[in-house]
């Protein structure tokens, strides 16, 4: 029988044989999440989540191409991304205003909820000339939307400039 121990494997384990021991332990019938996975493995947790999902899966092993490195990386620090996206402003609003769909509107409160901004500066942020195109006023309330819809609805007298 198979069991795990509470401490980090060797991080040179490949991405097969940790799937291969959680579906192990899954057989068994323990819950499995990718905290656990990132405990037990010392992966990041967003390769834990992949791991886990396709663990859960009924995807053949065989089908799974090795990684680039052959081996699970254990991440440390940041990279720059990852610390814009946390913190700066004006990089979390233009990915997030590259997801709006079309015909699909959200109040501004709705869009900074979205966004997760808070704290200071994030008001200069949303009113910057580049995301005018996002956004227009209908009823005293701010919409943002894709950029093609807030056009038509602007362009049919629903939605004004601010």
């Amino acid at each position: 029988m198979f069991i795990f121990k509470e401490f980090k494997k060797s991080t040179n384990m490949e991405e097969r044989e940790i799937i291969e021991e959680i579906r192990k332990e899954l057989s068994l019938g323990k819950q499995y999440g990718r905290s656990r996975a990132v405990r037990v493995y010392g992966v990041t947790d967003s390769k834990a989540r992949d791991l886990v999902a396709v663990a859960k899966s009924n995807v053949v092993l065989d089908d799974i191409k090795p990684s680039a490195t052959k081996s699970v990386s254990l991440k440390k620090g940041l990279s720059i991304s990852d610390l814009r996206a946390k913190y700066d402003n004006m990089f979390i609003v233009r990915n997030k205003v590259g997801l709006l769909e079309k015909d699909l509107f959200l109040t501004q409160p709705e869009f900074i909820s979205m966004c997760k901004l808070s704290g200071t500066g994030y008001r200069n942020t949303i009113e910057q000339p580049e995301f005018v195109k996002y956004k227009g006023k209908a009823g005293g309330i701010i919409y943002w939307g894709h950029p093609d819809s807030i056009q038509q609805l602007k362009d049919e007298g629903v939605l004004k400039d601010f």
